[in-house]
């Protein structure tokens, strides 16, 4: 999922970008509460088939992510400048949100979704996949592929190669077009090797690297080239009916970037942006067993899908505000007190 950064001060914010991602998650909550827990659990009506695209507002997030972290990346003075300022907006949320489910499903239960104490505990690191542990919630499968683009781009930016990102991933590119039309190795869709190397989401990520060159003007002949390919390499592994819906997010980020849909700058659509990290993390199985709850009181479809939905509203809202945010403004503090602690020692 596409993650805030502090490189979005009010100075120079793209508030439609805020919007956007708003939406997104929106988009992913009602795809959960409704067509995700009624192919689970059932829900006690009929969840329209074509609710089943709204697994692709993950893709949105991506590549809203490829924009913000390629941001935050040419903001960054060094390599723990960009380590220190992920780690601050990704764990300590995390941390909680993670604890607050897997509590909640311990004393509720939740067929198919309840886990281990170590489980939990490996969960803690965001590193569970990469350990063939299962997610405490399923919706942070999302979060590995974002450790993976960070890893990647952090490895250019070590290496001084970001000025080179287009020629590097248009070739990156190329070989997953090649390998899909040519030699289509086998690879299962939960392989390490699929997560590390991003296969079959890296042209969300690409993407979202050059609509934020378009904006800041710095694009050039290969960032065009760099958008065509991924929109090449998009319909090579998806669905003709699921590259469209790509086609639609390219053409909405080409109308944010130039803040053409003043309406993405709504204050309620912002404020889903601002609290979408925490959303996405609290909202799927404490939202399932609300539902579920609600059914065994008997309950109405839809009050129960409202009482899940501003549950999770709250949730989140509660998260940003007194975690995320002075979560973020307390580690600066620690990491600019120790920046200067160790210049005073080297004076």
């Amino acid at each position: 999922m596409a993650i805030n950064s502090n490189e979005n001060n009010n100075a120079n914010r793209l508030y439609e970008l805020d919007g956007l991602r708003g939406v997104a998650a929106l988009v992913v909550v009602i795809f959960h509460f409704i067509y995700r827990f009624d192919s689970s659990y059932g829900h006690n009506f009929l969840a329209p088939e074509w609710l089943s695209y709204g697994k692709l507002g993950v893709h949105l997030f991506f590549m809203i992510s490829g924009f913000v972290i390629f941001w935050t990346l040419t903001r960054s003075k060094s390599t723990i400048d960009f380590m220190w300022s992920r780690f601050s907006r990704l764990y300590p949320v995390y941390w909680v949100a993670v604890s607050i489910t897997f509590v909640i499903v311990y004393f509720f239960g939740l067929e198919g979704r309840e886990r281990s104490f170590d489980a939990y505990l490996i969960n803690l690191s965001m590193l569970q996949t990469f350990f063939w542990v299962p997610h405490v919630d399923g919706v942070y499968w999302t979060l590995s592929l974002e450790l993976s683009f960070y890893f990647w781009m952090l490895t250019l930016f070590m290496f001084k190669q970001l000025k080179n990102i287009d020629v590097i991933l248009i070739i990156w590119l190329l070989f997953e077009i090649f390998n899909k039309q040519y030699l289509n190795l086998d690879i299962p869709p939960n392989s390490k090797l699929k997560i590390i190397f991003l296969m079959g989401y890296i042209p969300l990520f690409a993407a979202g690297i050059c609509f934020y060159k378009f904006w800041k003007g710095i694009e050039h002949k290969l960032t065009w080239l760099l958008l065509i390919v991924s929109l090449i390499a998009l319909y090579t592994e998806y669905s003709v009916d699921k590259f469209m819906i790509f086609i639609v997010y390219y053409v909405l980020f080409y109308l944010v970037i130039n803040q053409k849909i003043k309406i993405l700058a709504a204050k309620p659509l912002v404020f889903l942006g601002v609290i979408s990290y925490a959303l996405y993390l609290i909202h799927q199985n404490i939202g399932y067993i609300i539902i579920n709850e609600s059914y065994s009181m008997g309950l109405h479809p839809i009050v129960s899908l409202i009482i899940a939905f501003s549950v999770s509203i709250v949730l989140a809202t509660l998260l940003t505000k007194y975690i995320e945010k002075p979560s973020l403004i307390f580690l600066k503090r620690i990491y600019l007190l120790s920046n200067l602690k160790i210049k005073e020692l080297f004076r």
